[in-house]
């Protein structure tokens, strides 16, 4: 997509090196969607309840946006899916999937601050496009 981001854009020329078959984004997607939610259910049992986890799990996966960008090779899931683990991963770990996602899809940076410090990482993915970009 013209609308990708640098980042995303090397991630697909990478894999497009790899295999030539047009299933293999499609594939990193479901694989994305599935991390989504499993860190969506993993952040809800921690923070709310085993049974609120396990509902998040079903309402995530169910959700009619979410299944249609896990199932499309589109630049949409995989920044969610690092987004959502930036949530969940201790410090370090959580500051380089945020950082990442806001590489990849800069309004996620509004999200990116709730998640404390390692939050401050959506800044430098932001920054990075920019120097990118000028």
């Amino acid at each position: 997509s013209s609308q990708a981001w640098p980042l995303l854009c090397l991630l697909y020329r990478a894999i497009g090196m790899l295999t030539s078959d047009p299933r293999s984004l499609t594939f990193v997607s479901i694989l994305a969607g599935t991390a989504a939610v499993v860190g969506a259910s993993l952040w809800a049992h921690r923070n709310l309840g085993p049974k609120e986890g396990l509902w998040t799990a079903i309402l995530v996966s169910l959700l009619p946006e979410h299944a249609a960008w896990s199932t499309s090779p589109y630049h949409v899931i995989l920044p969610h899916a690092l987004m959502i683990w930036g949530f969940i991963l201790p410090r370090w770990w959580a500051a380089l999937c945020i950082g990442l996602a806001c590489s990849m899809r800069p309004e996620l940076c509004l999200i990116a601050p709730f998640a404390r410090w390692p939050g401050l990482a959506g800044v430098t993915g932001i920054v990075w496009w920019i120097i990118q970009n000028v």
